[in-house]
C-alpha cells in the first residue's frame, strides 16, 4: 500500500507512478490511498498506458488533469484491466493548449483494444470547464471490451458533451455493466446514463439515476 502519494505539476505530461507497461508485464496487488495527481495530458495513477495486465490495483483520491486522464490508466492499447476499483474526484486542467479536456474516466482515458473486466470507479467531476467523451468507467472505447463493471458517476459539467455513466463515447462492446444512483448535469449535449454516444454493442446493462443536458440525452 502506498499513501499519500502527490506529485504535482501543472505544464507537466506523464504525471503517472509507472510509464508504459508492455504485454508481458503485469501490475497487480496494489492500493493507492489518498493520492493527489496534478498534471496536464495524460495524469493517472498507475500507468500511462496498458499493453500488459493491471489487476487488483485500487486507488482513492485526486488527479488534475487535461486530455487521457484515468484513475488507473489513460490508455489501454491491447492490455487487460480486471479486479480494479477507484475512487477519485477529477478536476479539469485549465490548459494553454488548443486541446479540449477529454478522454476521462474513473477507470480509462481511453482504450484502443482490450478488455476491462469485474473493475469499479465511483467518480465525482466538477467543473466549469468544457469537457468531452467521459465515462464513469472509460472516457472513448474504440474497440475494447468493458464487462461485469460498475460505476457510481456524479458529473456536473457545464457545456461538455459526450457524458456517459459508463463511457463517454462507445465503438467498442459493453456487456452486464451498471450505472448506479446516476447524476449527469450538464448545460451540453449527448449525455446518457450508460453512454453519451454509442456506435456499437450494448447488453444487459442497466443505468439508474438522473441525467440532465441541453440535447440528445437518455437514459
Amino acid at each position: 500500500t502506498i499513501r499519500n502519494l502527490k506529485i504535482e505539476s501543472n505544464m507537466t505530461d506523464y504525471i503517472v507512478l509507472f510509464g508504459r507497461i508492455e504485454s508481458s508485464a503485469e501490475v497487480k496487488d496494489l492500493t493507492l490511498e489518498n493520492v493527489s495527481m496534478t498534471g496536464r495530458h495524460n495524469s493517472v495513477v498507475v500507468a500511462s498506458s496498458n499493453l500488459g495486465t493491471i489487476s487488483n490495483c485500487h486507488v482513492t483520491g485526486t488527479i488534475a488533469g487535461g486530455y487521457a486522464v484515468g484513475g488507473i490508466s489513460g490508455f489501454l492499447d491491447g492490455g487487460t484491466i480486471r479486479h480494479c476499483s477507484t475512487d477519485i474526484s477529477f478536476y479539469a486542467a485549465r490548459l494553454k493548449t488548443k486541446v479540449i479536456n477529454g478522454n476521462i474516466g474513473g477507470i480509462l482515458g481511453s482504450t484502443q483494444f482490450g478488455t476491462v473486466s469485474d473493475t469499479s470507479s465511483i467518480i465525482t467531476i466538477t467543473t466549469n470547464e468544457m469537457i468531452r467523451q467521459t465515462g464513469g468507467i472509460v472516457g472513448m472505447n474504440r474497440a475494447a471490451t468493458i464487462e461485469h463493471c460498475w460505476s457510481k458517476p456524479t458529473f456536473h459539467c457545464d457545456k461538455s458533451k459526450r457524458i456517459g455513466g459508463i463511457c463517454g463515447d462507445n465503438w467498442g462492446s459493453i456487456r452486464n455493466c451498471l450505472s448506479m444512483e446516476t447524476d449527469l448535469k450538464t448545460s451540453g449535449t449527448y449525455v446518457g446514463g450508460l453512454v453519451g454516444t454509442n456506435s456499437s454493442l450494448i447488453s444487459q446493462s442497466i443505468a439508474e439515476g438522473t441525467v440532465q443536458g441541453h440535447k440528445q440525452c437518455g437514459g
